[in-house]
């Protein structure tokens, strides 16, 4: 009997997997922009190259501020990262090569960096380049 209760235990762990529904989770890449980017006649568009990066998501803001930090995660080798999350608005900034960095901005009222949405049992996909290109 003891037997039958403990492989019922662990086949409704292994089921629900100790997964919190309420989070989402935020998926990208991270790549560096280098070299001449500037658009030629017959040349397709600069891919920016995969690098290990810090992913650091914050409360949304317009530039990097370490009481605003919710949590980090590191890309692979290939650039690609994964983190749960609770769902809500985030900013996301890069720390490369001892620097923080912002991708990019929207400004719909108020700027703010790389803005991402994580909504509930979802997953958001973005991609987050660092642009050290000539253009």
């Amino acid at each position: 009997m003891r037997i039958i209760w403990l492989s019922f235990l662990l086949l409704t762990t292994l089921l629900l997997g100790g997964v919190d529904k309420s989070e989402g989770i935020l998926q990208g890449k991270v790549g560096v922009l280098e070299g001449d980017c500037m658009p030629k006649k017959d040349q397709p568009p600069c891919k920016p190259r995969p690098v290990v990066a810090s992913v650091l998501i914050t409360k949304p803001s317009k530039s990097f501020q370490k009481e605003y930090l919710i949590d980090s995660v590191r890309s692979d080798a290939n650039g690609d990262f994964e983190i749960r999350l609770k769902p809500g608005n985030y900013s996301t900034f890069i720390r490369y090569e001892g620097e923080i960095i912002c991708t990019g901005f929207i400004c719909r009222p108020e700027c703010v960096c790389s803005p991402v949405t994580i909504k509930q049992d979802s997953t958001s996909v973005i991609t987050l380049k660092i642009d050290k290109a000539s253009w």
